[in-house]
């Protein structure tokens, strides 16, 4: 199953300028790409059309002499999407998605990253005046976006390596570089929310969960 990474910002952000140019950047460069648009409306075919008489029977797909549209009514979770459309790529690009689960390219100024928002792990501000990546996320400045593309396109290359460490009953797992993105954004914007901690990505985060007891009660 492909990697998925979410671009996310607000209205007029850029997003889908960012995700054309991303794809294209790495298409060029022999990776399989597909590309998912997130939204809140409905988009398939409404019932009394052809199309729209086989919602929630089955996957149906309009084709025509300028190429094919798939409709997969009901489907809610997207790696069942992924899984269906995309078999044997490497990456789909998700544009929106805030609340999703993913490793995330954020479009804005970092100070406008909605609470509850997680897995950033670079931001693209197009107001910045120059890159800054001693912070956490990384920032991206206005002339940063190539800059930005070649990142994501190395983390690809990089395939099993990764910015975390995963034990489990002692033996290390293998973390692909995008799950571990994800894993680590996901759990330094948790914890920061925690009383007495300023910045807990400066000095590393160890995380332990002890084994359960025998007996214990699984809440």
């Amino acid at each position: 199953m492909p990697y998925v990474l979410a671009v996310s910002g607000f209205k007029a952000s850029g997003k889908t300028t960012f995700c054309r140019s991303l794809v294209q950047y790495l298409t060029e460069r022999n990776w399989q790409v597909g590309y998912i648009k997130h939204s809140r409306h409905e988009v398939c075919s409404p019932q009394g059309t052809d199309m729209g008489g086989f919602a929630g029977s089955v996957p149906s797909v309009w084709w025509g002499e300028d190429g094919a549209r798939m409709e997969l009514p009901g489907t809610e979770d997207i790696h069942e999407i992924t899984a269906r459309c995309f078999p044997g790529f490497d990456l789909v690009v998700l544009e929106g998605g805030k609340q999703l689960p993913f490793p995330r390219i954020w479009l804005g100024p970092p100070s406008s990253i909605p609470e509850g928002v997680t897995g950033v792990f670079a931001v693209h501000d197009r107001e910045a005046p120059e890159d800054d990546h001693r912070r956490e996320p990384a920032l991206y400045g206005k002339d940063g976006a190539q800059r930005l593309f070649e990142r994501v396109d190395g983390i690809l290359q990089e395939g099993g390596t990764g910015p975390l460490e995963v034990y489990v009953g002692g033996r290390r797992v293998p973390v692909k570089a995008f799950v571990g993105e994800f894993i680590r954004g996901g759990v330094a914007g948790m914890i920061r929310a925690l009383k007495g901690v300023s910045d807990p990505e400066t000095g590393g985060i160890v995380l332990a969960a002890p084994p359960r007891r025998r007996g214990e009660r699984e809440e």
